[in-house]
């Protein structure tokens, strides 16, 4: 037979170690789960240039220009909204070009993350130009492609 002492249930201890265990698989957690939900974005950047340069493209072959007016090229702003987005263009009569070394009708988009999403310190701007190369740079202006394309 049971004592009246033995009841079923939890102590205060047992429950505050529970409460502990969980506490520090949410510290670990968060973290990793942000970051990721960091890199799922940056897709939206991807995008909005590709659509971006498919467009200037479209514009080139009726126009035999490239466009520096955004809203002919999608608007100021990702499909999403967690990046700003720019861009250069210049005709074969300007003095300086936006893809080096070449003086034709060019284009230079770019990327830069707003909002929530410039806590993005690991790929904070993204670009794309005339020629197709694709590039990105951090928060420090480091080069970060190889990382941010890819991902």
């Amino acid at each position: 037979m049971k004592s009246s002492k033995d009841s079923a249930g939890f102590t205060l201890i047992e429950l505050m170690i529970v409460v502990a265990i969980i506490g520090i698989l949410a510290a670990i957690a968060y973290p990793s789960y942000q970051e990721q939900v960091r890199k799922s974005r940056r897709a939206d950047a991807m995008t909005a240039l590709t659509t971006a340069a498919a467009m200037q493209e479209r514009i080139f072959t009726e126009k035999n220009s490239y466009t520096s007016v955004i809203a002919d090229i999608g608007g100021a702003t990702s499909a999403e909204g967690y990046y700003t987005i720019s861009v250069v263009a210049q005709t074969i009569d300007t003095a300086a070009s936006c893809v080096s070394g070449t003086y034709m009708p060019c284009y230079k988009l770019t990327a830069k993350a707003t909002g929530t999403q410039a806590s993005d310190t690991r790929c904070d701007e993204f670009f794309l130009d005339s020629t197709g190369k694709k590039t990105a740079e951090n928060s420090a202006n480091v080069d970060a492609t190889d990382f941010c394309w890819v991902n």
